[in-house]
């Protein structure tokens, strides 16, 4: 798969092409106001909180049933939890990136393809997440 397919693939799932520094940028959460709002995160403004959900919504670790645990979570959370989670998960998105260029180094196409269905199966899931969310805010 060619550079440029690569950042057409990676920008149609909301992701922006890798920056000078090799890590993708974070992109926003996307969830609609309301249920932005819905979600309580006592322990931090709505800016960490934003923060927090676009980090989850890129993490590569975590599956649909797992972040549903962490926003689920979310209202007993501390500030130091939430600033711990947001350490981790900035930090997964470096080693992923390093992962995803070690593959690259190699000349390793299937290493690129695993790469990238992955970003779609996660991006996926957070648009069935997003589902999730909205049928709960309206029952």
């Amino acid at each position: 798969m060619s550079n440029s397919n690569k950042s057409c693939y990676l920008t149609l799932l909301k992701f922006k092409p890798l920056n000078v520094g090799g890590v993708p940028e974070v992109v926003g959460h996307e969830l609609p106001p309301k249920v932005f709002k819905m979600l309580n995160l006592p322990a931090a403004n709505d800016k960490i909180k934003d923060e927090l959900l676009a980090l989850l919504r890129q993490s590569q670790s975590l599956d649909y049933d797992e972040k549903l645990r962490v926003i689920d979570a979310m209202p007993t959370l501390s500030a130091f939890q939430i600033e711990r989670l947001i350490s981790v998960f900035n930090e997964e998105r470096l080693k992923f990136t390093e992962l995803k260029g070690y593959f690259d180094n190699q000349s390793i196409v299937s290493g690129s393809k695993v790469y990238l269905n992955t970003l779609y199966r996660r991006d996926s899931e957070w648009v069935a997440l997003n589902k999730t969310l909205l049928r709960r805010l309206f029952s």
